[in-house]
């Protein structure tokens, strides 16, 4: 089952969780930090090890953007 980790911002957070749906539906495994992430977590660690673990990642762009560090951080390490 392919892994895809989905990043997005939190303006985006109903497309975001939406196309997730859609994916897992299709046979993917998607990665969103709503479902993955864990009270507790040390968060920046879990993303991180999403990522790497990933097969694809998809971005979500919304209308209204934002440019976080962390988002920005997360598209670099993926490339």
């Amino acid at each position: 089952m392919p892994k895809v980790f989905i990043s997005y911002s939190h303006n985006d957070r109903y497309t975001a969780e939406g196309i997730a749906e859609q994916l897992q539906e299709h046979g993917y495994q998607a990665w969103i930090d709503v479902d993955g992430l864990i009270g507790g977590d040390a968060w920046e660690r879990a993303i991180e090890k999403a990522i790497i673990e990933a097969d694809r990642l998809l971005v979500v762009f919304g209308v209204r953007p934002t440019r976080t560090r962390g988002g920005m951080r997360r598209y670099r390490s993926a490339r």
